[in-house]
């Protein structure tokens, strides 16, 4: 789904949210810059903040070197043995790490995990957060859209020729949808084949069976044909649609173009579940059109999804009749 750029009108509930959105965005690529670093270093599962390294305390047996992990800021010890560590030691415990997990011994790895379960956790709170901020964004667009605050260009305009005083109001991609006809034949062929035996066959010579039984003539070989006949909706076209307040317009990419006066219409109908508008004027065949209306937009260099109510351009339509 791409996105396009949207200017809003001022507003001081949309500026608000746009900052806290901006907030949440900063705290969750901070997280998200701690939880991608490099295998190799491996975050301080006490204070979270600092790495362990690696620090030799002499010989175990007078053989093997005797490698302790110590954090580089809040100086916790671990005692490595291999892939393992045992956590020794703390002189602060700002998430209780330590008093859950003292002189326990975990894998590498999993003394990763623990020191990265609460940037998981919290990005997890932050997306929530956003999501939540960004649906009442969403909802402010919408009511700005309806009461004529807003348009909503996601498709180019550009193709389109507007007439004087004509002013887009709404654009998106959308599909012409037409019946069409189709026939399916069907041919079925029965009876015929081989002589029917029932009971047993046995071989007496080389191509020659003996059989068990009585036999029956094969049925002659007839062959059935069947058509059905029926009706079925098609895309005939892909490509931009527009709103203004004197038209609707659809360009296709298949130089199919639709241009239907507002003055024209006679009735519209709504298809919420296959987000289709029926348009029917006087006189001429009845127009199906596909919208997409779920669409993205950037505001503020905040990502906005949002769907757009097919009533709502309904009566944006009737208004400007």
């Amino acid at each position: 789904m791409s996105s396009t750029l949207l200017s809003l009108p001022e507003d001081s509930r949309v500026d608000a949210l746009l900052v806290q959105a901006k907030n949440i965005q900063n705290k969750v690529l901070e997280n998200e810059a701690i939880m991608s670093r490099k295998p190799g270093s491996v975050l301080c599962p006490v204070c979270q903040s600092g790495h362990l390294q690696s620090v030799e305390r002499g010989k175990a047996f007078k053989v093997f070197s005797d490698i302790w992990l110590i954090c580089d800021k809040c100086e916790a010890e671990f005692d490595k043995k291999l892939s393992k560590a045992t956590l020794v030691k703390a002189t602060a415990d700002p998430y209780g790490v330590f008093g859950q997990h003292a002189n326990q011994t975990f894998t590498i790895d999993q003394w990763r995990l623990i020191a990265l379960k609460r940037f998981k956790d919290e990005n997890l709170r932050y997306e929530a957060q956003l999501s939540d901020i960004k649906r009442k964004i969403a909802d402010l667009i919408q009511d700005k859209f309806a009461s004529g605050e807003l348009r909503l260009l996601i498709a180019d305009v550009g193709g389109f020729i507007l007439k004087k005083n004509e002013v887009a109001l709404f654009s998106t991609l959308a599909e012409v949808i037409e019946e069409r006809k189709r026939k399916v034949t069907q041919r079925t062929t029965v009876g015929g084949g081989r002589r029917n035996y029932g009971g047993f066959s046995f071989r007496v010579a080389r191509g020659v069976y003996y059989h068990t039984g009585s036999s029956s003539q094969a049925s002659p070989r007839q062959t059935i044909v069947q058509s059905t006949e029926y009706t079925e909706l098609v895309t005939a076209d892909v490509g931009d649609f527009v709103i203004t307040n004197q038209r609707i317009m659809f360009k296709g990419s298949r130089a199919r173009g639709i241009a239907i006066p507002i003055g024209k219409i006679a009735a519209i109908d709504v298809d919420s579940d296959q987000n289709a508008l029926m348009v029917i004027t006087e006189n001429r065949k009845p127009v199906v059109l596909k919208l997409n209306t779920s669409l993205r937009a950037s505001v503020a260099g905040v990502d906005i999804p949002f769907d757009v109510d097919l009533d709502r351009l309904v009566d944006m339509v009737k208004q400007a009749q």
